[in-house]
């Protein structure tokens, strides 16, 4: 082997030329088809890229409603617990009234009891009495008035 290169005929020359002229063609080609898909996938990243902008900003109000909704709920607990709270006092009062009322009914009773009852009362203590139910009913009219 010789340090000179090989020299190379025209008819070699020129077919080596349309190789390269035809690689540069596929490589220009190749070129425009990758830039077509990076122009393609970089608008589609763009795409995704405001979707998920668009979601993080739904799940932003959506945390937000929750933190309300959850401090709703909060103050609801607390106003019901308020409200047993009132409920149970006045079902003490109401229970508390309903026996003054039983005992001042009963004691009512006991200060004006039926004619009827004192005179059966009277006739049992005084068998020979001329008091009438009628006389019972008067006294027991001025007691009241």
């Amino acid at each position: 082997m010789s340090d000179s290169p090989e020299l190379l005929k025209p008819s070699e020359v020129t077919e080596r030329d349309e190789k390269i002229e035809s690689l540069k063609q596929e490589l220009a080609e190749n070129t425009r088809y990758y830039a077509a898909r990076l122009n393609e996938a970089g608008a589609t990243i763009g795409i995704f890229k405001d979707k998920l902008e668009a979601v993080q900003a739904k799940k932003q109000r959506l945390q937000n409603d929750l933190g309300n909704s959850q401090a709703e709920v909060i103050e609801l607990r607390s106003q019901l617990e308020k409200e047993r709270a009132e409920r149970e006092e006045i079902e003490a009062e109401r229970s508390s009234l309903k026996q003054n009322f039983a005992y001042a009914a009963t004691f009512s009773e006991k200060l004006t009891p039926d004619a009827a009852k004192i005179l059966s009362q009277l006739r049992a203590r005084r068998k020979k009495s001329p008091v009438s139910l009628g006389d019972i009913e008067a006294i027991l009219e001025i007691l009241e008035s």
